[in-house]
Formats: structure tokens, sequence, C-alpha cells
């Protein structure tokens, strides 16, 4: 009896170990699927707001799965990224480069990829930069060089930098000096992003009006 009652809890134990194991194959099996099919309609979306054909596209989908090789970047990423940007009439050369910049700002301040898309463009079309990439990466790069040394960050420089920089550059306020407006005044009011960037962008258009 007790040699029967081993044997069986063995073969439901070998069989738990098998039945788990299916279901774990199974998952990643899954998975991978459902990776294909969204990879493939970020793809197609590309396409249809580009005059890319499939072969293009599939070369395009090997550079994007080169530039998922950075931490926590995946190819579908850096694709909806870059359709945010296609559909703005940009090459899949330049998407692809905004898309890299859009990734990294949302690694950076812990926002979605479409959050930052917004921002990057908002921020880009401000102060004129859809035709230097490296200066807006320049840009970019420096939230996190005064985010280092201010209580405001990153996160709070994109956001409230979306709201305001438009203004900015109209009344002569450069990229550095706006930055360094934002931080200074979250450093000392505690203020959220929004709040801020309405608040420069409100100061910056009577500016405007005063100087008319």
């Amino acid at each position: 009896g007790l040699q029967k009652l081993q044997t069986t809890f063995s073969n439901t134990f070998r069989w738990g170990l098998i039945s788990s194991f299916f279901s774990q194959t199974m998952g990643a099996l899954n998975d991978v699927r459902t990776y294909m099919t969204e990879l493939d309609d970020s793809l197609t979306q590309i396409m249809l707001v580009t005059d890319y054909n499939r072969d293009s596209m599939r070369e395009y989908a090997a550079a994007a799965n080169e530039a998922a090789k950075a931490p926590s970047n995946t190819t579908v990423g850096v694709t909806n990224a870059s359709l945010v940007f296609a559909q703005q009439g940009y090459d899949l050369n330049q998407s692809q480069q905004l898309a890299e910049l859009s990734i990294k700002l949302a690694n950076a301040s812990q926002q979605d990829s479409a959050t930052t898309s917004d921002q990057i463009t908002a921020y880009m079309n401000a102060y004129g930069l859809q035709d230097n990439i490296q200066e807006l990466s320049q840009a970019l790069d420096s939230w996190a060089l005064i985010a280092n040394v201010s209580a405001a960050d990153v996160k709070e420089l994109a956001e409230a930098s979306q709201r305001a920089a438009s203004t900015a550059n109209t009344v002569g306020v450069n990229m550095d000096q706006l930055g360094a407006q934002i931080a200074t005044i979250e450093s000392v009011t505690r203020e959220g992003a929004s709040q801020i960037g309405n608040a420069l962008r409100t100061m910056y258009s009577r500016f405007t009006d005063l100087e008319l």
C-alpha cells in the first residue's frame, strides 16, 4: 500500500512538472504570436501613411530591431513611436531617430512613448528643430543635466516645456533659459509642471502684448 502511494505521488509530481512546462511553452508561443501581430499592425500603419512598400518595411523592421537592443526598448515600441512621426510627414530614417529620442525620454521620465512623442513634437516645432535632430537630442539631454542639479525632474521639465516652449521662443527665451526658468520655479514653488508651463506661457504672451 505504501509503495503504491509513493508511486502515485511520484507520478503526480512528474505530471505536474510536465503540465507546468507545457503551459509555459504554450504561453510563450501565444506571447510571440501576439507580439508578431502587434509588430505587423504597426508596420502596416506606417506603410499606410508613407509611400514605402513591403520590402522597404522589412528593411526598416530590421533597423528598428537593432534600435530595440537598447535597454527597455522593444521593436514594437520603436515602430509605434516611429508611426507618430511618420504621420507628421517625416521619412522612415527621421521617424526612427525621433522614435529613439522619444523612447529615451520615456525611460528617463517614466512616461509612455506616446506622451513623450507629443512633448518632443511640441518642443521641436517651437524651436524649429525639425531638420536638426542632433541639436534636439542635445536639448533633451540638457533636461537630465538640469534635473541632476535642481528639484525638477525630467518629466516635469518635459511637461512644462511642452506647454511653454512655443511662446518662449516667440519672446526670445532660448532652450537653456527655458529649462533653467522651469527648474527655478519648480524648486521655489513646488507647483505642478502643467501649472508652471501654463504660467510661463501666459507671462510670455503678456510680454508679446507689451511689445506690440
